[in-house]
């Protein structure tokens, strides 16, 4: 499935360099590229290897471990006229799992666990790369219609600028209205410009996460549905899910590692247990059949044991140690269960603050635009002035700009709460 997203990938944008058309994005394709091709993502998988790769290593105490030698010499000593002897010496050696006081035990469990909160990172990672590309993709949204808007003020202002023309030339306005128009057209030219300059900064931004040349052209789809109190879930739907939040979730890890981590000190006071076996063979000349190693060969069995009774501060550190960081451990899991709760409660009220400020919004554009008509004809006929007009344009266009803020914000609110819930 990932492959064949991939080539997909591949294609459509091979397909829109070929065919010099204008690359368009939803979303979910932003999300799917990112989260597939993006140089962020490959790091965080490498990360996730290098956890696995040390899972498999933590095995190693618990496999026997098999070696095989030979080995050959000759000797003499001409002067004494002692004869020349080749001797040759073959081994099997074969050490099995050493009981080291249960301490392998814990390490193959704390290796596991830090495999787990590597895997919780990389799921973390992916979804934080999520909410990047959406505050990215939505910025790049808000100031597509920030453009429209710049546009729109422009236009009108052209349009009121050649009626005062007509007027000066006319008599009925003065040189002053005449500036005054001139100063408010250049105005709208410059904000125009900004809004250019914003809505390229934002497409580079967003090419960057995406893995794309910044000069690549492209654009985002900006068909949204308008955010609606009513639509938002009870906080208290989020707040059953805190526990899926992934930073606790590795909190919970690391505290358990930490116990396990100290458990392993006290275990240093336990006695350690070796076993090892050797099956040796040694001729002054190369065996003529198997059957002659077998029975000629030396079979030996080890048994070690060993208890350390004093070996310094050593141990006493050791425990002293683990004991603290256990302790910092607990403290971290309750911290992060407190901030997962605050930040989902703080964005919650981010949601309901954006669909509020949208609604009140829509109200004052509806309001804008009367106010705005209602000036306009007075200014045609000359009983409303240029400020009064200026103040009725700009009101217009910062509840319209308003609007477009508050929309992006709720869009990229419910993202975030639903990566803190670990939704995503």
């Amino acid at each position: 499935m990932r492959v064949l997203l991939i080539i997909s990938i591949i294609v459509l944008l091979c397909g829109v360099l070929l065919s010099q058309e204008q690359l368009f994005l939803t979303l979910s394709e932003a999300e799917n590229i990112a989260t597939e091709t993006g140089p962020n993502v490959k790091v965080a998988k490498l990360n996730y290897k290098q956890a696995q790769a040390s899972h498999i290593a933590a095995w190693n105490p618990f496999l026997p471990k098999l070696s095989t030698s030979v080995s050959y010499q000759h000797s003499e000593i001409p002067l004494y006229g002692y004869p020349a002897q080749n001797n040759w010496t073959f081994g099997l050696d074969i050490s099995l799992p050493s009981i080291n006081g249960g301490r392998n035990f814990i390490s193959l469990r704390q290796s596991s666990l830090s495999k787990s909160i590597s895997n919780l990172e990389l799921k973390d990672k992916l979804a934080k790369i999520r909410v990047d590309v959406a505050t990215m993709f939505f910025s790049m949204v808000n100031s597509i219609m920030k453009r429209e808007v710049s546009k729109e003020s422009l236009k009108r202002t052209e349009e009121y600028k050649k009626f005062v023309e007509k007027r000066f030339e006319l008599g009925s306005a003065s040189e002053l209205n005449v500036a005054e128009i001139n100063v408010q057209h250049a105005q709208k030219k410059r904000n125009l410009i900004i809004a250019e300059n914003s809505l390229a900064t934002a497409r580079e931004n967003l090419a960057r996460i995406l893995g794309f040349p910044v000069d690549t052209e492209f654009t985002v789809d900006t068909v949204l549905t308008p955010p609606s109190l009513e639509d938002i879930a009870d906080l208290y739907e989020y707040l059953e899910r805190w526990r899926e939040n992934r930073d606790y979730r590795k909190s919970v890890l690391a505290r358990k590692q930490s116990g396990l981590g100290e458990l392993s000190s006290w275990l240093n006071y336990f006695p350690n247990l070796n076993f090892s076996a050797g099956y040796n063979y040694n001729t002054k000349g190369l065996p003529e059949s198997f059957s002659q190693i077998k029975d000629n060969a030396i079979l030996s069995y080890r048994v070690t044991a060993s208890w350390p009774i004093i070996s310094g501060t050593s141990r006493i550190s050791s425990l002293m140690s683990s004991k603290t960081s256990n302790e910092i451990s607990k403290i971290n899991e309750h911290l992060a269960s407190e901030n997962a709760k605050q930040q989902i409660i703080s964005k919650h009220r981010s949601i309901m603050e954006a669909a509020a400020n949208y609604e009140l919004a829509e109200s004052q554009i509806a309001q804008a635009n009367l106010l705005l008509s209602a000036i306009k004809r007075k200014y045609e006929l000359g009983s409303a002035t240029s400020l009064e007009l200026k103040d009725a344009e700009m009101a217009l266009e910062e509840a319209q700009i308003y609007r477009i803020t508050a929309m992006a914000d709720y869009y990229i609110s419910r993202i975030e709460i639903q990566w803190l819930i670990g939704n995503l």
